[in-house]
């Protein structure tokens, strides 16, 4: 192999580890107060030095029609761009039979799913919530059921996640008045080459789904009662 050729592949095998060990860090943050919604995205790479926010400024209902409208702001280090789109019923059904379809899928590749996601790491979690409905005792039903709602969503996350630290969860009962205040802020990290190897393995199942099929155990089982029969037959 020539010097150089050898100097261009050992600098792409430096570029590639360095990629696949790479962090990629998301930043979920939604706040909402009475009318007023407002759900943020960032990614973060090499440690902030690449950053790209989506911001989605409120949900409202288009009154031309029954349809959807949201704004939403995309911000890079160097420019913003804001776009509004709207979503009709039709569009809603359609992303809705898609959604149906991927579903039905998942227990086929829930195992790759789970491997990937204990991979991702929980590195913060904040959730405050403000909540009164003007009277003393459906306050405090209300906030009894919103504990109870947080909790089984944090299981769920540290089910599937891992979680680092201890979750910051409050939940303020105002009996004064009606009002419903939440603000919550999520951080996870994973590194770019386990979400390359997970990829790669979705790709090589949508590739071989008859043979993931065939080797299932009730299929083994299946195959065999059909061995079994024609046996039989003869």
């Amino acid at each position: 192999m020539p010097f150089w050729l050898a100097i261009v592949f050992f600098l792409f095998l430096i570029f590639v580890l360095l990629v696949a060990m790479t962090k990629l860090t998301i930043v979920l943050s939604y706040k909402h107060d009475k009318y007023d919604d407002r759900l943020r995205v960032t990614f973060l790479l090499f440690v902030g030095l690449i950053r790209y926010t989506i911001k989605i400024p409120f949900i409202k209902l288009d009154q031309e029609g029954p349809n959807i409208v949201y704004k939403q702001e995309k911000e890079t280090k160097h420019s913003t761009q804001k776009s509004s789109e709207k979503v009709t019923p039709e569009e809603l059904f359609e992303k809705l039979q898609n959604f149906k379809e991927i579903l039905e899928n998942v227990i086929h590749f829930s195992f790759i799913i789970r491997k990937f996601l204990k991979k991702v790491r929980i590195v913060k979690w904040e959730w405050r919530t403000e909540i009164g409905t003007g009277e003393a005792a459906s306050t405090g039903m209300s906030a009894g059921t919103l504990w109870g709602m947080k909790s089984s969503i944090i299981y769920f996350a540290s089910r599937y996640f891992t979680l680092i630290g201890y979750p910051v969860v409050s939940i303020f009962p105002n009996f004064n008045r009606m009002v419903l205040k939440t603000t919550f802020v999520c951080m996870m990290q994973f590194r770019l080459g386990n979400a390359i190897i997970a990829g790669l393995r979705l790709v090589k199942w949508s590739r071989s789904k008859t043979a993931l099929w065939r080797n299932l155990p009730f299929a083994k089982k299946n195959k065999k009662n059909e061995h079994s029969l024609e046996e039989a037959k003869v």
